[in-house]
């Protein structure tokens, strides 16, 4: 988790360290938890990850 001010590169960090992750000789298992602004869907797609779509309220 991290924790900082609007503007600091919380996006840009967490977004290198998954990429270095992914890429590895032998990736471990990735999940990402994005909720409101999808900026990490284009690394998804070009991963060839699964995006899950959660509806915002139960559908009981």
């Amino acid at each position: 988790m991290f924790l900082a001010p609007t503007g600091s590169g919380k996006t840009v960090t967490a977004g290198t360290l998954k990429m270095r992750w992914a890429t590895t000789e032998d990736p471990p298992d990735i999940v990402l938890i994005d909720p409101v602004k999808g900026d990490y869907r284009s690394m998804v797609e070009a991963l060839g990850g699964q995006i899950v779509r959660c509806p915002p309220t139960p559908r009981w």
